[in-house]
């Protein structure tokens, strides 16, 4: 690997990354199980960002600010820092939700089977988020798919709504969980006549063989409409922000009622 990108150690064995003047470094946000009437930590996602100078710089930012050819290496080099900070979190039997990039290179399954057996307790905690993007080929795609169900990883459609993220993805990869995009739920949820049909999509989902993650959720008026359609799974600054790869992370269930507050009689009859 290059002086330009390159991974370290530091005294208290957080793993983190290098690449010109940045400072790359791992995050996590927690993902929420529905559980009766409390929110379960039940995964996380990684998610990169880099600090040049004291400043942030967010993980959109900084892969446009590498050029075509080296971006497949940083994308690598973050998920090796992702998996091989996992010890890090302190959370027994988290599962780890990693992203690739169908628009790049997929990488070697090879590869991901030897971080995810070397970095986490079972290989199946490994959840491979396949993005919003287009891909050069949909049977590298589906193959790729088939690849980290063969190796024990599990599969999770990104940004459902958005762009390539469809139905027929959903078909095309078979996933066991579909991650409804942020900005489209927001916008159904909003009018009354498109959210009307979550709860028929979202059972339509489960009936293909997925659970169904809503991203997102920034308010108790999102938790109410996510918590009304039936998701399995919430993500979203409401209930939990990413936090830095060595922070104490809390794993206390969250209590449904008091998230909700006045929000709480737009919960229809599915209890929760």
């Amino acid at each position: 690997m290059s002086n330009e990108l390159a991974v370290h150690v530091d005294e208290v064995g957080i793993v983190f990354g290098r690449h010109r003047e940045l400072l790359l470094k791992s995050s996590y946000q927690m993902l929420f199980r529905v559980d009766r009437d409390v929110l379960v930590p039940f995964a996380c996602e990684a998610l990169a960002i880099a600090f040049t100078r004291g400043q942030a710089v967010p993980a959109q930012e900084l892969f446009a600010r590498v050029e075509t050819a080296r971006r497949e290496a940083l994308e690598n080099v973050c998920r090796m820092l992702h998996f091989r900070n996992y010890s890090n979190i302190g959370i027994d039997g988290l599962e780890l939700f990693f992203n690739v990039d169908p628009g790049l290179p997929l990488p070697d399954a090879e590869h991901i089977e030897w971080l995810a057996r070397e970095t986490l307790p079972d290989p199946s905690l490994a959840v491979c988020e396949i993005t919003e993007g287009v891909a050069t080929s949909r049977e590298q795609v589906r193959a790729f798919a088939v690849d980290m169900k063969r190796i024990g990883v599990k599969i999770a459609v990104d940004d459902f709504g958005a762009g390539e993220s469809t139905l027929d993805r959903v078909h095309l990869l078979e996933p066991d969980t579909v991650k409804i995009d942020a900005g489209w739920f927001q916008a159904v949820a909003r009018n009354p006549d498109a959210s009307a049909l979550l709860p028929d999509l979202f059972s339509g989902l489960r009936d293909m063989g997925c659970q169904v993650l809503v991203e997102g959720i920034e308010t108790a008026t999102d938790l109410a409409a996510a918590l009304t359609a039936g998701a399995d799974f919430l993500q979203g600054y409401y209930l939990a922000r990413p936090a830095l790869a060595g922070t104490i992370f809390d794993q206390a269930p969250l209590d449904i009622e008091v998230l909700l507050g006045e929000n709480l009689k737009l919960v229809g009859a599915n209890g929760r």
